[in-house]
C-alpha cells in the first residue's frame, strides 16, 4: 500500500525516530533476511526477537525460516547483529533507499498538522 507508515523497533537508532513512508506497495520491495541453514545453529534469537514475526520455526528441524519474508520492515535489519552465528543476511542496504521517504522527527510532524 503506498505511503504505509513503516514502524521498525530495532531498526537504525539515528532513523528510529523518523518516519518513513514507502513509495511502492510493499510487495515490490525484495527487502528481507535470507538464513543461511549451514551457518544457523537453531538458537531462536532471530525468531525471538523479530517484532514483526517474520519467522517461523521449522517443525522438522526446530530451526527458524523466513516464512513471511514481506512483513520484514523495509531497511531494518536488527536481526542481524543478534544473531550469534552470522547465519542472517539482507540484500545491499544502498539498492532499497530508493523506495523510502523519510521525513522529519515524529514529534515535528505532529506538531506540523
Amino acid at each position: 500500500m503506498y505511503g504505509k507508515r513503516l514502524d521498525c523497533k530495532a531498526g537504525e537508532k539515528m532513523q528510529a525516530r523518523r518516519k518513513r513512508t514507502l513509495l511502492v506497495d510493499r510487495d515490490q520491495i525484495e527487502w528481507y533476511p535470507t538464513l543461511d541453514a549451514t551457518r544457523c545453529i537453531g538458537c531462536k534469537v532471530c525468531f525471538e526477537f523479530c517484532p514483526k514475526r517474520v519467522y517461523t520455526l521449522d517443525e522438522s528441524t526446530g530451526k527458524p525460516i523466513v516464512s513471511h519474508p514481506y512483513e520484514c520492515v523495509v531497511l531494518c535489519s536488527g536481526c542481524v547483529p543478534k544473531c550469534p552465528s552470522a547465519a542472517i543476511s539482507f540484500p545491499r542496504r544502498d539498492d532499497f533507499e530508493h523506495f523510502v521517504r523519510y521525513e522529519s522527527d515524529y514529534t515535528d510532524s505532529v506538531e506540523e498538522r
